[in-house]
């Protein structure tokens, strides 16, 4: 949920329309997607969701094609989190978890750049925030940590 838009995934036995929905304040909820994604995460303008391996974006309106932002990540894309014209994961990697964060989007684009960060995360890493503009904080078994230095990142 955020600001009023709530983005949820319908699915199970007896699901008539599974698929990924947004609801707006004052309208009932519509079908952005017809697929069955395991992670959601709402921006300003976007809903962004996992298939598999698989992350996919659509604006809240439901107006223009879906986008893919990552196709066949290697493994389960962990933790989704969004700004406002960016995405965001972790990546299980040997030694530990990675952030991978998109170039900015464009629906205009044919794929979108991936940016990975210049050091990984400790392997018992769960989730990571954002300060609406980049990652910012990860939670570990140890609690929230601050990323200080903040990420720098590669290609």
């Amino acid at each position: 949920m955020r600001q009023g838009v709530w983005a949820f995934v319908r699915r199970g036995a007896g699901v008539a329309r599974r698929g990924v929905y947004v609801r707006t304040p004052g309208r009932p909820p519509r079908l952005l997607a017809p697929v069955v994604a395991t992670q959601t995460v709402t921006t300003p303008g976007r809903v962004a969701y996992v298939v598999g391996s698989v992350i996919g974006a659509r604006r809240i309106s439901g107006r223009g094609p879906a986008v893919v932002v990552s196709a066949a990540e290697p493994g389960v894309p962990v933790s989704l989190v969004g700004t406002r014209y960016r995405f965001g994961w972790l990546r299980r990697e040997a030694g530990g978890m990675r952030v991978v964060w998109t170039e900015r989007l464009s629906w205009r684009a044919p794929s979108i750049a991936l940016r990975l960060a210049d050091r990984l995360l400790p392997a018992t890493a769960l989730s990571i925030t954002t300060n609406d503009a980049v990652p910012d904080k990860y939670l570990d078994e140890r609690g929230i940590e601050l990323l200080d230095p903040r990420l720098g990142w590669g290609s």
